[in-house]
């Protein structure tokens, strides 16, 4: 190996150590994501998330905050939510934004929740998630909940989710759920070759054993 060859193969490797990942070749790649995040200001994530008994939050109290999730994710989670999104106390409006791009696998068991929160004068603010599943690995086995406030001068203010079925993405409804009320301010549905599954909880959990009838309402479509 010449002078110049050693140089360059440190250089890269220096390189791989400053930017704290991990050198295959020319490539880098960063560690996945693995315990519970709360996030309280504007955070973008390339790296992979992958939660085997947690959640991703987005609760900044004073400032505004928009997390994008932009790598794979898979998350199980027992805890109320998977996925939440909760106004801030300043009256600003928070949002969490899941694989926009549709260029990932996303895998989530647990609920998604978007919140509202009350100020102390009177003001409300708003959480919003937006959830893409966009291919045939991707689902949600879960509930969506988004509740709504009232501001002191009359002003309702709705939190949000919008969830997004694309090519071959299933949304597997919880047994419990027996009705939505869609409204494109606040839940939204919008499935472009994507599937509701009221037969199975997980992709490998059949939610009864005996045959029957199952009815999913939706208002508002």
């Amino acid at each position: 190996m010449t002078k110049n060859q050693k140089a360059k193969l440190k250089k890269q490797i220096l390189s791989g150590v400053v930017l704290g990942g991990i050198l295959m070749g020319n490539a880098t790649v960063s560690a996945e994501i693995t315990d519970s995040q709360e996030y309280q200001n504007d955070v973008t994530v390339s790296e992979d998330v992958n939660i085997a008994d947690g959640h991703v939050a987005v609760i900044a109290y004073y400032d505004r905050a928009n997390i994008n999730l932009n790598g794979n994710v898979t998350i199980g989670s027992t805890d109320d939510y998977a996925l939440l999104a909760k106004g801030a106390r300043s009256g600003h409006d928070n949002v969490l934004n899941v694989n926009m791009d549709g260029a990932h696998t996303v895998k989530i068991v647990g609920n998604v929740k978007a919140e509202v929160t009350h100020t102390v004068d009177g003001a409300v603010g708003v959480g919003a998630v937006n959830l893409m599943l966009s291919n045939s690995e991707s689902y949600l086995a879960g509930s969506l909940s988004a509740n709504m406030g009232t501001t002191n001068w009359s002003m309702e203010r709705y939190a949000q989710i919008k969830l997004h079925l694309n090519n071959g993405a299933t949304w597997y409804v919880p047994s419990s759920d027996s009705a939505y009320a869609l409204s494109s301010a606040t839940i939204s549905v919008d499935a472009d070759g994507g599937n509701i599954d009221l037969w199975h909880a997980t992709p490998a959990t059949v939610t009864r054993s005996t045959a029957g009838n199952r009815i999913l309402g939706f208002s508002g479509v």
